[in-house]
């Protein structure tokens, strides 16, 4: 897919952009009809684990690779989340299936690498998401809540980089989100 960008200029050559919001732009889309030119978002036969799938931004990373042909596992903590993500990457005629998992398991990190690698045979892209923030401030955070912040955020990341990325350093191939 080749970008376009369009400016609207005001009526009587002013020269100042016009668009959305004050920014000139238009619209940012369209996909070029040269030959030879490849679709550079297309990620047919590519497949994708996504962690905290069923958030907002995580159901909307998983609906956006599923439209651009990707096979999408969405994973999450609560199943009728990772399943309403799952059912939106079906919703995009790709193939998606749901993981339940705690990512401050690692037992269950491993078993959850391990599935998708059963399920789809390889891995391409792997997102980090899971998560979720705490309102309050640093002085009425209990060491427990600290503890589970940073295993949410920072070692279950570093688990899924390494279960992940060793199996795509095998294969000299892959993205990590």
């Amino acid at each position: 897919m080749i970008l376009h960008w369009q400016r609207n200029r005001l009526p009587g050559g002013g020269g100042q952009p016009a668009g959305p919001a004050g920014s000139g732009i238009d619209s940012l889309a369209g996909v070029s009809d040269k030959p030879g030119v490849k679709n550079l978002f297309d990620l047919s036969g590519r497949h994708a684990l996504v962690t905290g799938a069923g958030g907002g931004i995580g159901t909307a990373i998983c609906r956006g690779f599923a439209a651009h042909g990707a096979s999408v596992a969405c994973l999450d903590v609560v199943q009728g989340a990772a399943e309403s993500a799952a059912d939106a990457v079906r919703d995009q005629e790709s193939r998606g299936f749901p993981i339940v998992c705690d990512v401050t398991r690692p037992e269950q990190v491993s078993c959850s690498v391990a599935r998708v690698l059963d399920e789809f045979g390889s891995l391409d892209i792997l997102v980090n998401l899971a998560g979720r923030g705490m309102l309050k401030p640093a002085a009425d955070i209990a060491l427990e809540e600290w503890d589970h912040i940073v295993n949410v955020f920072l070692r279950s990341t570093f688990q899924f980089c390494r279960e992940v990325g060793t199996h795509m350093l095998e294969r000299g191939t892959g993205s990590i989100i």
